[in-house]
């Protein structure tokens, strides 16, 4: 977890706009809790004990 907090801050410094790389770095924040969201999502409706997520 520390080594992608470093990658965030590296892009920081070496970025020219510091603004471009804020929204990169939300973005790909946002997609992360989105693949996450998704991802467990599924789990639950694939999982044999859950009935209620049915489509």
């Amino acid at each position: 977890m520390r080594n992608y907090f470093v990658n965030i801050a590296f892009r920081l410094g070496k970025d020219p706009t510091r603004k471009a790389a804020l929204r990169r770095n939300a973005g790909m924040l946002g997609a992360v809790i989105y693949s996450s969201s998704v991802l467990s999502l599924w789990i639950l409706k694939s999982s044999p004990h859950q009935t209620t997520f049915q489509d």
